[in-house]
């Protein structure tokens, strides 16, 4: 009875996370690169069958299952609710599993010193917080999404240093 209790409460937090994860991306626009390849479809349904396979394998009882989609699903979604929103930032945050989940959104006025770096594939974006000063945070966006990324940070009147390391490509 009791596990069964637990089971449903950690069901229960990882939906309320789970609609916590939708609102947050449903407020991406322009969205990390890393995030682009999680919303793949074709990644989706690789995760989905590695995951059926793992739980048949390891003939899990059906509450256990709704656990481990639930968990997964709460995973997944905080890996695609990341990037640039209306109003601000929201990058990958450094450090516990859980503050990785739930990133906050820094609003563009309170970030300062914008630098890019360009790679082959990808622009590499680091700024800073007056909300965590001292803590660089880092974007990196797919190089096909280079004009919207600038648009959006021209709009919102940010000073992009270009890196050293970019002059070279």
């Amino acid at each position: 009875m009791t596990e069964t209790i637990g089971r449903l409460i950690i069901i229960g937090l990882a939906w309320a996370g789970i609609g916590y994860q939708l609102y947050q991306y449903s407020r991406i626009q322009i969205p990390l690169r890393k995030a682009a390849f999680f919303n793949n479809k074709g990644a989706q349904a690789g995760v989905l069958i590695v995951l059926l396979i793992l739980m048949y394998s390891l003939s899990l009882q059906p509450l256990d299952w709704i656990v481990v989609l639930s968990a997964t699903l709460l995973i997944y979604l905080s890996q695609l609710n990341k990037g640039f929103t209306k109003s601000g930032v929201i990058p990958y945050e450094i450090g516990t599993a859980l503050r990785a989940m739930f990133s906050k959104e820094y609003p563009f006025e309170q970030t300062t010193d914008w630098v890019m770096s360009e790679e082959a594939e990808s622009l590499t974006f680091q700024f800073n917080s007056r909300q965590s000063a001292g803590f660089e945070k880092e974007l990196t966006f797919d190089r096909r999404n280079k004009e919207a990324v600038l648009n959006k940070l021209s709009e919102e009147n940010i000073k992009v240093e270009i890196s050293e390391e970019t002059k070279t490509v």
